[in-house]
């Protein structure tokens, strides 16, 4: 058999397959979540709470204080992500996205603490380092010879590598230590504390109070996020190894969690901004999550 012949053949299979099991696939889900739907819902419904907060509360701010919004936003993108892996059953994919939920709550929290504006461009101002590290990494690359000069050239435009260079040359000094090493984008905040030591996301938890979250997330949760053998109970019924999403209570358990995190980062907010509805904001936001809990 030619290979040629060999691949019509399989294609045709697949097809076959494809029909075969399409439709039920989707019926089979369906059932299976029809009795997480309604908590679902509420995932979706405090997205919305979220969107409807910044488009109609917020409004706008300042541009200094643009980096805030846009932890705001990625945090409510994060939430959607949440909502759309656990309506198709992969919770320990939910699981990677709600630690970022979390890490971009910590920033939030960290940023409106004090020195909010200095906090916000040190933040904001990372970026400027991040580039330049992606500059010099493929020039690594290219020097290594994994990497064509042809290729570097038509990624790195002469006016973005000076661009790069000359905005990574303004910040640098703000994450830079005593041994000319780089940090991370909060050292200085804690630098007459840690030295040449780096920040850590344990240690900015430590600052928040919020140990114990840290623990409970980076522990249990990241096992659903690595090829452990705890994903065991998430790909299996009985001896049966399968390859469709199932649905359990760590939907709910997940979902709560995001709720709970999602919810900080709209209070946080409205209450750095001081918003004349922030009260009223509160209060909604603290009965709708009172209500999931008791609820489910």
């Amino acid at each position: 058999m030619s290979e040629l012949s060999e691949l019509n053949e399989f294609r045709a299979e697949l097809d076959q397959y494809i029909k075969k099991v399409e439709k039920d696939f989707y019926i089979g889900m369906a059932k299976k979540k029809a009795s997480y739907q309604e908590f679902l819902d509420r995932i979706l419904t405090f997205y919305f709470v979220t969107s409807f907060v910044s488009e109609n509360k917020i409004v706008s701010i300042e541009e200094r204080l643009k980096p805030l919004m846009l932890l705001y936003s990625k945090s409510s993108m994060s939430l959607f992500g949440i909502y759309s892996c656990l309506m198709n059953g992969l919770v320990p994919e939910a699981a990677i996205i709600l630690r970022s939920l979390f890490e971009n709550l910590i920033t939030l929290e960290l940023v409106t603490k004090e020195d909010t504006v200095n906090r916000l461009q040190l933040y904001s101002e990372y970026v400027y380092v991040i580039q330049w590290r992606n500059l010099e990494a493929s020039r690594k690359l290219v020097k290594e010879g994994k990497l064509t000069h042809d290729k570097f050239e038509s990624e790195f435009k002469k006016t973005l590598i000076n661009e790069t260079e000359e905005n990574f040359n303004r910040v640098r000094s703000n994450y830079l230590d005593s041994k000319g090493k780089l940090k991370k984008w909060n050292w200085k905040i804690f630098k007459s504390e840690l030295g040449n030591r780096d920040t850590s996301i344990k240690f900015i938890c430590d600052k928040l109070g919020r140990s114990e979250e840290y623990v409970s997330l980076y522990s249990t949760i990241s096992e659903l996020m690595h090829s452990s053998p705890i994903i065991e109970h998430m790909v299996t019924e009985g001896n049966v190894i399968f390859l469709t999403p199932k649905f359990s209570r760590s939907i709910i358990n997940i979902g709560m969690l995001a709720l709970g995190y999602s919810s900080d980062v709209v209070k946080h907010a409205v209450k750095f901004l001081d918003l004349p509805s922030n009260k009223a904001i509160n209060n909604f936001i603290e009965s709708y999550i009172d209500t999931a809990l008791n609820d489910f």
